[in-house]
């Protein structure tokens, strides 16, 4: 500012007032852009990093989904053997039926109309 002093006549005085309040505007310009750039470089950080965070979420998702697609695979293929061990036992019921009715009950364990197993 010194070396504005000298540099500019005095009768000029109001151009140099302009000017340097024009500098100090400049500045302080200067300085909440460079308070805006840290905060958006802050506010980039923290996105990257959530970004990773809902890559790993979705990772683990997925290997839950596979995990559990896995399980269920599974559950279906031993329900459907007990099922299939079902129908075969379901449809085998009316022989042993038959078997039991053939069966002969021990004249002490007989009563009216139960004279056999069946």
């Amino acid at each position: 500012e010194n070396s504005l002093r000298r540099a500019w006549p005095s009768a000029e005085e109001p151009l140099r007032a302009k000017f340097l309040n024009n500098i100090t505007e400049a500045r302080a310009s200067l300085e909440r852009m460079r308070m805006s750039v840290v905060l958006a470089l802050r506010i980039q950080v923290r996105l990257e990093i959530q970004q990773l965070a809902i890559q790993v979420v979705l990772e683990n998702l997925k290997s839950h989904r596979t995990l559990c697609s896995e399980s269920l695979a599974l559950f279906l293929r031993k329900h459907d053997k007990v099922q299939s061990k079902l129908q075969e036992s379901l449809a085998q019921v009316p022989t042993f039926l038959e078997t039991l009715r053939s069966v002969s009950l021990h004249p002490t364990l007989r009563l009216p109309g139960r004279e056999t197993l069946g």
